[in-house]
């Protein structure tokens, strides 16, 4: 569907194949094709990718509707297919919103939602969502039913209106459209119709502006060179291609073709070496088409992303449990009582300070100067990071009896979690979609978890739709803090939830109509399982 990313990723390989093979030009044709203009931009010279974005405009139904285009099409992609010469290898990525049938040379993919894991990343990277906590950004997730052009129009929304109030919104509209609650949404799990129904809704609640992919730049007619009476045969006889006897002429159609791209020349190319994107010069006009030629290496504006200390501010003040005392540099602990992390759970660094009576420790570059090796030390266990190199920030978990006590620490917490995920897969109260059995099996599941799966499945059964993102720029060995579970009764499971003890207590717990998000703040705790079994 629109905005699920048929064009990004394109774009994306596009740029990866310019980076493997320099030299190679990728040319993007948008909109209506013609049959001249097909065979124009296949019978390069050099190595090339052409791109034909936003094909529907040729289909009916998923059939190309011009049958000489077709037919055509089709020799062209077995032509090619088969070259030998690198000099004029040449590959053809099509993005259409309904299935394409083109012969066994094309090979499908099909775009679908973004998982949490990937929506979460995607998230992050966006200026204001990636400033919301996980749940926050999990709820737009399902507002938007894990389209990555809503969420895109989402985040440049709440420039105007806050989170809460754009949220309201979205979830009143998606009821009142498809009656569904908007927090009991799986996306990868909707079918199209209702995936369909949700994007119209962002679209009309959002209503974000048009905004130029490219230079929109109308191809024009050049002065035909030398070799122009073949093309003007090679006009002449397409058209015939195009006439009732199209289906007679297929047989024959890759024998005319070889024949006449043996005698081509490179098309004459008007590119701008100071632009990404330049209008290319045709021999013929498409005026029903946008063609963009991508130069081999231009520079392009990449908006600039955060510091790494921002970012570790960010997700210390949306990710830590109230309470918890994190270690900080002043810089980093401006920043984040700035977030809102009251002073009480912040600890200035000292030299000579003893690092044990934190839970938490900021290791910015000033952080690791000032304290040397006395984080590590202390606190061995990497939580989480951003940034690479001399200025990355990590935030490291303080572990009783420092580094020597880490490491078994460590192995046997690890084994309680794969035990107690185990024990999890056994239970007769709670099913797992998809792969999830295997975050279970690997111990990557947080104890506090497993032990809120194994209450609420006394009373009630469960199915576990989905686990949150890890930490980032963490170890395997931190597990996950986050989990959504489809329950009949989401409001009788939260009760559970509502325990003495605090370090049992979830950071958020969102209920649904069927459903329940439930995320505990970091750290992950070392032997908790164990203690509580």
């Amino acid at each position: 569907m629109a905005g699920i990313g048929k064009s990004m990723l394109a774009g994306h390989i596009a740029d990866q194949v310019i980076g493997d093979h320099p030299g190679t030009q990728v040319i993007t044709v948008r909109g209506a094709l013609t049959v001249e203009h097909l065979v124009q931009i296949l019978v390069a010279d050099r190595p090339s990718l052409v791109i034909l974005d936003q094909f529907d405009t040729n289909l009916t139904d998923g059939t190309i509707t011009d049958r000489g285009l077709a037919a055509v099409l089709l020799c062209l992609m077995e032509e090619i297919a088969d070259r030998d010469d690198e000099r004029r290898r040449t590959r053809v990525i099509v993005t259409a919103r309904q299935p394409l049938t083109l012969g066994p040379r094309i090979l499908v993919h099909q775009l679908g939602a973004l998982t949490w894991w990937s929506a979460n990343e995607f998230a992050r990277s966006l200026p204001r969502l990636g400033k919301l906590s996980n749940a926050d950004r999990e709820y737009a997730w399902r507002l938007t039913a894990g389209n990555p052009g809503s969420m895109r129009a989402f985040d440049a929304r709440l420039a105007d209106v806050t989170f809460a109030e754009l949220a309201d919104s979205l979830a009143k509209g998606i009821a009142a459209r498809i009656g569904l609650v908007a927090t009991a949404l799986f996306p990868p799990g909707l079918d199209e119709p209702a995936a369909a129904a949700i994007a119209a809704t962002v679209e009309s609640v959002l209503n974000p502006p048009a905004v130029a992919a490219g230079v929109d730049a109308a191809p024009h007619a050049a002065a035909e060179p030398a070799g122009g009476k073949w093309r003007t045969k090679l006009r002449a006889l397409l058209r015939v291609l195009s006439a009732a006897g199209v289906v007679a002429m297929i047989a024959c159609a890759p024998l005319v073709i070889k024949s006449l791209i043996a005698r081509s020349t490179t098309p004459a190319v008007a590119a701008s070496a100071a632009a990404p994107y330049s209008a290319i010069s045709l021999l013929f006009p498409f005026p029903s088409a946008t063609v963009l030629v991508r130069a081999p290496s231009p520079a392009q504006h990449v908006p600039p992303a955060p510091t790494p200390e921002a970012a570790a501010a960010t997700w210390l003040a949306g990710n830590v449990t109230s309470g918890t005392v994190i270690g900080c540099d002043p810089a980093m602990c401006a920043s984040l009582s700035h977030q809102g992390v009251p002073q009480a759970d912040l600890s200035p660094l000292r030299t000579g300070a003893d690092l044990t009576t934190d839970a938490l420790i900021v290791a910015t570059p000033r952080a690791r100067t000032l304290m040397g090796s006395a984080i590590a030390a202390a606190a061995p266990e990497l939580a989480a990071s951003f940034g690479t190199g001399t200025g990355q920030v990590q935030v490291r978990e303080v572990t009783p009896g420092g580094v020597t006590a880490y490491s078994s620490l460590m192995a046997a917490d690890v084994a309680s979690r794969r035990e107690g995920g185990n024990l999890i897969l056994g239970n007769a109260g709670i099913k797992s979609a998809g792969d999830n059995w295997v975050v279970l099996c690997s111990g990557h599941v947080d104890s506090r978890i497993l032990l809120a799966l194994a209450e609420m499945a006394h009373s009630t059964p469960l199915t576990i739709a989905s686990f949150g993102a890890p930490n980032p720029g963490a170890p395997q060995s931190v597990p996950v803090r986050s989990v959504l579970i489809d329950v009949a009764n989401p409001v009788a499971a939260a009760a559970y939830l509502q325990v003495q003890d605090p370090s049992m207590q979830p950071l958020v717990v969102r209920i649904g109509h069927a459903s329940l998000w439930v995320e505990f703040g970091a750290p992950s705790p070392l032997g908790l399982f164990q203690a509580s079994s």
